[in-house]
C-alpha cells in the first residue's frame, strides 16, 4: 500500500471484492487525499461505494 488513499484507489478496492469493513479500515489508516464535493459523493455512491465507505471518506477529509 502507498502511504495515500484517495477516491479511485477505493473503487479499485471495490472491483476487487474488497469489503467495505477493510475499505474503511484502510481510509481511517491513510492520509486524506482527496476533497468532496457533493457532486464526488453522489458519483462515488453511483459507483457502487456504500454510502458506509462515503461517510468514512468524508470524514477523514475532515481530519485534514
Amino acid at each position: 500500500w502507498s502511504s495515500d488513499v484517495c477516491s479511485s484507489d477505493l473503487l479499485v478496492l471495490k472491483q476487487a471484492g474488497l469489503s467495505d469493513n477493510q475499505m474503511i479500515a484502510r481510509i481511517k489508516t491513510s492520509p486524506a487525499n482527496y476533497r468532496l464535493e457533493p457532486a464526488d459523493i453522489a458519483a462515488l455512491e453511483n459507483a457502487t461505494l456504500s454510502p458506509a465507505v462515503v461517510q468514512a471518506m468524508v470524514e477523514a477529509q475532515s481530519r485534514k
